[in-house]
């Protein structure tokens, strides 16, 4: 695309770069594409765009990326600082140090709260900075009304130090229904490695590994915080799974050999008699 509007500008016909956008909207953008991810969508763009560009020029029979080549080595360097587009706002977190901007809620970090803070949003990502202009808290942009962008780290390092008091906490009823009845049934120093190894987890991955990972665990009859974590490792792990060894019929039978303990016994009693 920018090989079209680029030769088109520099020819100075405002004509043509209109009839550009109507090219592209046509081959590109028909049927509309559904957008999840617009990095992934640019990237796939960007791409269809240069293989387009391999095509000749409708007058000149040359390619359009070669006549772009042209263009360009007439052209002033782009400036190394890359130009950033992104909206920022202030804004004070309320009482869990989550801040609404554009009607939905982003999490940042638990002491925070009441804090005055900014929010930095472009189109992909919204950043909450604290009053130095530093990142306090990444997310993905919510398109919508009434949604929310939980990161629980923070939250979840502050309550592993202060276990005792997690039930009574707002965070403690959005955990998932199977992390809040394992930790409610925990004692103190239960509550605090639960929260430690569910820490552990959402640092690679998020909530909904970590709840799978709990139900793994106590489906095999495990509810300790190191098997939980055992559980998250075999779920999130690229470990090959075996298949049962497949024996051909003429393999020998061995002979099965029965335990017998009282033979030792013997042996211990001869051994003391000995002395």
């Amino acid at each position: 695309m920018r090989q079209h509007f680029v030769t088109a500008l520099l020819a100075g016909k405002k004509g043509n770069v209109e009839n550009k956008v109507g090219y592209e909207r046509r081959n590109m953008f028909v049927p509309v594409p559904t957008i999840l991810d617009f990095s992934q969508f640019n990237q796939l763009f960007f791409e269809v765009c240069n293989k387009d560009a391999k095509r000749n020029h409708y007058v000149k029979s040359v390619t359009i990326e070669s006549l772009f080549q042209e263009d360009q080595a007439q052209m002033l360097p782009l400036n190394e600082v890359p130009y950033e587009i992104f909206l920022i706002e202030p804004r004070k977190a309320d009482n869990y140090a989550k801040v609404t901007f554009d009607n939905n809620l982003y999490s940042s970090s638990p002491k925070y709260a009441q804090e005055n803070v900014y929010i930095k949003a472009s189109s992909d990502k919204v950043w909450i900075l604290n009053q130095s202009y530093e990142i306090i808290m990444e997310h993905k942009r919510l398109y919508g009304n009434g949604l929310q962008s939980m990161k629980w780290l923070p939250y979840i390092d502050l309550m592993s130090k202060r276990p005792s008091a997690i039930k009574y906490t707002t965070f403690y009823q959005e955990l998932p229904d199977n992390w809040q009845k394992y930790l409610g049934k925990q004692n103190t120093e239960g509550k605090r490695k639960g929260l430690t190894s569910l820490y552990t987890m959402l640092q690679k991955h998020d909530m909904r590994t970590a709840e799978s990972a709990l139900a793994f665990a106590i489906s095999n009859g495990v509810n300790d915080a190191d098997s939980i974590l055992a559980a998250y490792r075999s779920l999130t792990s690229q470990v090959q799974q075996l298949q049962p060894m497949q024996l051909n019929a003429d393999i020998l039978s061995m002979p099965s050999f029965a335990t017998n303990n009282a033979r030792y016994d013997d042996l211990f009693r001869q051994e003391v008699c000995s002395l």
